[in-house]
């Protein structure tokens, strides 16, 4: 975060950001804390009303249609070579019973 308030700062997106490292011997040059003095440039801000205008688009609903239906018995790397798949192989008989 501290990186990309400065990086801002470079871009003209914020007035003033001024870092503040560390001097400890475990974390030399690391960035303590970050100081941000004046707030969004018009720049800034345009781009920040920009950010907002356009929200994600919302994903379309996968019903249980569109899902493909699971195979009971598959080609896998198994012992035997095939696996048997019992837990749908239960629901499949439970659907044609009820």
């Amino acid at each position: 975060m501290a990186e990309a308030l400065l990086e801002a700062k470079q871009s003209g997106l914020v007035y003033e950001a001024k870092a503040e490292r560390s001097r400890a011997r475990e974390t030399y040059g690391h960035i303590k804390q970050v100081i941000v003095a004046g707030g969004l440039t018009p720049k800034g801000r345009l781009l920040h009303e920009q950010s907002q205008a356009a929200p994600f688009a919302a994903e379309p609903k996968v019903t249980d249609r569109d899902r493909p239906e699971p195979e009971i018995i598959q080609l896998r790397p198994t012992f035997a070579g095939m696996s048997i798949d019992l837990k749908v192989l239960w629901k499949k008989w439970r659907a044609k019973k009820g």
